[in-house]
C-alpha cells in the first residue's frame, strides 16, 4: 500500500475540528523533509486547497516529490479550455513540467455537454507526458458507475474508511482492481473525526461519539486502527491522508508498520449523513 501525503491543511484550515490557520513555513519545511525520510515520494494538491501549490512551489516539492493535482472543484460547469488552463496554472504554481496524476475534482464536471471533450483532453495532457496518470476523484458508488460509462481512467480517488465502508460491501472496489484501475483511498480518518476525543466532537457529529470512543478504547491508536482497516484490504492500492504537525505524522507511519487484524470491523461504521461531507452541518 503506496502512502500519499495531502496538502489541504498546507494552504487552508481543514479538517472537523480544526479552525486556525494552515501550517507555517516551518512546519511545512519540516512536513516534508520528514515524509521523504519516511519514504513518502508522492504528494497529493489541488488548486482549492488555498494556497498549497503555490507553497509547494516555493518550497521545490517536486525535486522530491511526484505530484497530483486536481481541476478546481468549485467548477461545475467546465469547458476544456478552462482544464488545460487550470492544468496549466497548477504546474506554474508547482513550479513543475509535469505532474505523476491529474484527477476531475469532482464527477459533476464530466456529466455536462463537455463531458467528452474533459475526457479527451485529459487523454491529450497523458499522451504529450504532462500526466503520467488521469483519473477522477468520487464520492459514491454512483459516480464510478458514471466514470466508468464514459471511459477507463488510470485512478479513481475515493471515499472509504473502517467507519465508511460503503464501496467495499457494494464489490465497486473489487471492480475496480479487475479492471486494473488503481484505487486511491482518501478520507481514511474523516477528515480527523476518528482521531478526535469524543468530548470534543463538534455538535454535528455526538452520533459518532460511542464509536469513536470504541474506536480509541479497543485499539492502541485511533491512527492504527484506521490504517490498518485500509492496509488489511488487497483492494486499496494508495492512501491519501493529511497532517497538521510532524507528530501527527510519526504516529501515522509508525501506525502502518505492523499488521493488524480485527474480526468486526463492521462493528464501526457510521451513517451515510457521518460519512459524507456534502451532509455535514458544521
Amino acid at each position: 500500500m503506496k502512502l500519499i501525503l495531502g496538502t489541504a491543511q498546507f494552504g487552508l484550515p481543514y479538517g472537523v475540528t480544526r479552525t486556525d490557520d494552515h501550517v507555517d513555513d516551518t512546519t511545512l519545511q519540516s512536513l516534508l523533509k520528514q515524509a521523504a525520510k519516511a519514504g513518502i515520494d508522492m504528494l497529493d494538491t489541488s488548486p482549492a486547497y488555498g494556497t498549497s501549490e503555490t507553497r509547494l512551489g516555493q518550497f521545490n516539492a517536486a525535486h522530491s516529490f511526484a505530484l497530483q493535482t486536481k481541476t478546481f472543484g468549485g467548477q461545475f460547469d467546465l469547458a476544456p479550455e478552462q482544464l488545460e488552463e487550470q492544468f496549466s496554472n497548477s504546474l506554474r504554481a508547482l513550479q513543475a513540467s509535469e505532474v505523476e496524476s491529474f484527477l476531475v475534482h469532482s464527477v459533476t464536471q464530466l456529466k455536462g455537454t463537455a463531458g467528452g471533450s474533459l475526457i479527451r483532453c485529459l487523454q491529450s495532457l497523458k499522451d504529450k507526458g504532462l500526466a503520467k496518470r488521469i483519473g477522477v476523484s468520487v464520492y459514491d458508488a454512483d459516480d464510478i458507475d458514471t466514470v466508468l460509462e464514459m471511459f477507463r481512467p488510470d485512478v479513481i480517488q475515493l471515499p472509504i474508511s473502517i467507519a465508511d465502508q460503503r464501496l467495499v460491501h457494494s464489490g465497486h472496489l473489487e471492480k475496480l482492481k479487475k479492471l486494473n484501475i488503481t484505487t486511491q483511498a482518501r478520507s481514511v480518518f474523516l477528515q480527523g473525526l476518528l482521531l478526535t476525543s469524543p468530548s470534543e466532537l463538534p455538535p454535528f457529529f455526538r452520533e459518532a461519539s460511542h464509536m469513536v470512543q470504541q474506536l480509541h478504547e479497543n485499539f492502541s491508536t485511533p491512527e492504527e486502527a484506521c490504517m490498518a482497516f485500509v492496509g488489511n484490504s488487497s483492494l486499496i492500492d494508495e492512501v491519501v491522508f493529511g497532517v497538521h504537525s510532524p507528530q501527527q505524522l510519526e504516529r501515522i507511519t509508525k501506525s502502518v508498520v505492523s499488521e493488524l487484524k480485527h474480526d468486526n470491523w463492521k462493528s464501526y461504521v457510521l451513517s451515510d449523513d457521518l460519512v459524507d461531507p456534502r451532509r455535514w452541518k458544521k
